[in-house]
């Protein structure tokens, strides 16, 4: 891993990073809490903090297997669909029933963009 601390230029197995911007607060936008997010799958929790919730895949967590997520998902009690699901949708129609929570769930962890090797993240303000 090579990734300028200060100012968050760098790459990490082949993807090039630009995590910087001129407007941004760096004590409210810090280079390493951005860098952490790519430790985590897409909108995965961890002690109840959400991570990754721009749905990113990077190479370094292999090969998408929408099977393995829906069966980890489901192994899940109704308690723990529950209390992932709040803390990841604000406003979750929680009356649903548990196969509904399970799709739901798998929406929202499963990647919506597909980083590889040689592709290039930059902070732009849009």
């Amino acid at each position: 891993m090579e990734l300028s601390r200060i100012g968050g230029v760098g790459e990490i197995d082949e993807v090039k990073f630009a995590l910087h911007h001129e407007t941004l607060d760096q004590d409210e936008f810090p280079t390493h809490s951005m860098v952490a997010n790519f430790a985590y799958l897409p909108n995965e929790i961890d002690d109840d903090e959400v991570f990754n919730a721009r749905q990113l895949w990077l190479p370094w967590f292999g090969i998408f297997d929408a099977e393995d997520l829906l069966r980890r998902l489901s192994s899940l009690s109704d308690t723990q669909l529950r209390h992932k699901i709040r803390l990841i949708c604000p406003q979750p129609d929680l009356k649903s029933d548990r196969i509904h929570v399970i799709d739901k769930l798998l929406q929202l962890s499963t990647p919506e963009y597909f980083v590889e090797s040689n592709d290039r993240l930059i902070v732009a303000r849009t």
